[in-house]
């Protein structure tokens, strides 16, 4: 799993210089990535949201001018994926919090109907009883192997 996050960061490296960038598919497609390897709340992401163009009249003169916003941003960006890369090299995959694992077992083992039923059931607004005996019931829904394929998910990180 480290050495497919590795792949996949190093091309979102690529993808900087090809000819057509975008940097706001750029970003978003990043902050995606970053989120599935490293939490939906790792300061990395942060920090690619507010990669912005400075395009200002103070930027440009201080610079003489010469500056380029958008080398300057991609510059930028390829840092905090280099970094996100040896972190990767020298920590292997954090450790999610409970929830966020939880969070990604369901997703990468559930289909997206089995999953959104599921997400039905807990945004009721009913007796926590009764919700803990729906879920039981769907989690029964899904299968022995399905929850034995869960819970390795929950116990290994993958």
């Amino acid at each position: 799993m480290v050495e497919q996050s590795i792949k996949l960061l190093n091309k979102q490296m690529d993808k900087l210089k090809e000819e057509d960038f975008d940097l706001e598919a750029w970003k978003a497609s990043s902050v995606a990535l970053l989120g599935r390897v490293f939490g939906i709340n790792d300061l990395k992401i942060k920090q690619i949201k507010e990669i912005k163009m400075d395009f200002g009249s103070w930027s440009l003169r201080d610079t003489g001018a010469s500056r380029d916003p958008l080398g300057s941003c991609k510059k930028q960006g390829k840092e905090i994926l280099r970094m996100a890369v040896d972190e990767l090299k020298a920590f292997g995959l954090p450790r999610l919090d409970e929830s966020t694992q939880l969070k990604k077992a369901l997703e990468s083992e559930l289909t997206v109907s089995q999953y959104n039923s599921l997400n039905k059931i807990l945004d009721k607004q009913v007796a926590a009883s009764l919700k803990s005996k729906e879920i039981i019931q769907k989690l029964e829904s899904f299968g022995d192997k399905k929850l034995a394929t869960i819970l390795n998910f929950l116990l290994q990180g993958e």
